[in-house]
């Protein structure tokens, strides 16, 4: 289902990492985003958190 009036939010969390851009590929899905991110230098876990409207979701990247 595809959600209308309602933008995509991405932040970092955790161990330093950077949302570099967001880019909406709403042409060809509607509500569908990439979201550019970097590491941060440290090993572990970088958590972003992805939040559109009011409803939020944290995703755990590891880095080596």
């Amino acid at each position: 289902m595809a959600l209308t009036g309602v933008s995509l939010k991405t932040t970092v969390v955790s161990k330093g990492g950077q949302v570099r851009r967001i880019v909406s590929h709403d042409d060809d899905v509607p509500a569908l985003y990439a979201v550019d991110v970097v590491l941060g230098a440290a090993a572990g876990s970088n958590v972003f958190r992805i939040a559109v409207g009011d409803v939020a979701h944290e995703v755990a990247i590891t880095g080596r």
